[in-house]
């Protein structure tokens, strides 16, 4: 009777085996696998005024357990207050890419490859490749969160570049659209370019003229032994007198290279 019991306990627990492991599902990809992944950025001004938003979407197939090719698809949108064009800026990307994955355990780090091609407004339609990496981490057997960076490289063809610097609009419209998203500058390939750039880019005389005040005002009032000046009813710190010190830089810069044409 208890050679029985012992054969019946060991027949249970050989066949429950199976089942434990069947229930055990493996995390990560399989040959024929496809995959479906769906991101998005959004940022604005603390007034609400200007901002931005992209929704960039992924479909993917397993050729292999570790290799996945795709075609992954970017949409932009900017709405930026002060700038001269009449209408928001709509963008877009097309790409087909390749990356091989490593697995451990639920974390895949991949390397790849990209494609493609953007288009839109106020950008140049132009063709690019780039290299990228990240990791996708599965929550679920077949469910990840993915982080990932690329490295993208543009190329136009050589009647581009050659004609690109008689565009006066188009280089106008470019620099303002950078000053308005908070940039001091823009690299040029022509000489004939600077005129249109400095005008974009150059402190106006509002702006120079504050700047003084404010360095003047915040002087005197560090000489009195206080932190703060104030300046058109305005508080004016050392972060301040940081961006009023470029701005005269950058006007001093610009009037100094202009001398020189």
């Amino acid at each position: 009777m208890s050679k029985l019991k012992v054969a019946a306990i060991t027949l249970c627990l050989v066949g429950a085996l199976p089942m434990v492991a069947s229930a055990q599902s493996k995390h990560g990809p399989a040959q024929g696998d496809r995959e479906f992944s769906l991101a998005g950025t959004g940022s604005s001004d603390k007034s609400f005024d200007s901002g931005s938003l992209g929704v960039t979407g992924d479909v993917g197939w397993y050729f292999r357990d570790n290799m996945v090719a795709g075609v992954r698809q970017s949409v932009n949108y900017a709405s930026i207050k002060g700038e001269k064009l009449k209408n928001d800026f709509w963008n877009g990307s097309t790409r087909g890419y390749f990356n091989y994955n490593l697995m451990f355990d639920r974390a895949a780090p991949f390397v790849g490859a990209s494609l493609g091609g953007v288009y839109g407004d106020a950008v140049n339609d132009s063709g690019f490749a780039g290299l990228e990496t990240g990791v996708k981490y599965y929550v679920r057997p077949k469910t990840f969160i993915l982080a990932r960076v690329e490295y993208q490289f543009f190329f136009d063809s050589g009647s581009d570049v050659d004609n690109a610097f008689k565009d006066d609009e188009g280089l106008r419209v470019e620099c303002e659209q950078g000053r308005d998203l908070g940039f001091d500058g823009k690299t040029l390939i022509h000489p004939a370019q600077l005129e249109i750039a400095n005008a974009a880019f150059a402190p106006d005389e509002a702006a120079i003229d504050l700047a003084r005040r404010q360095i003047a005002a915040f002087d005197e009032a560090t000489a009195k032994g206080l932190g703060v000046a104030v300046v058109d009813g305005k508080i004016v710190e050392n972060l301040h007198i940081v961006t009023a010190r470029a701005t005269l830089d950058r006007a001093e810069a610009i009037a100094t290279l202009q001398k020189g044409l």
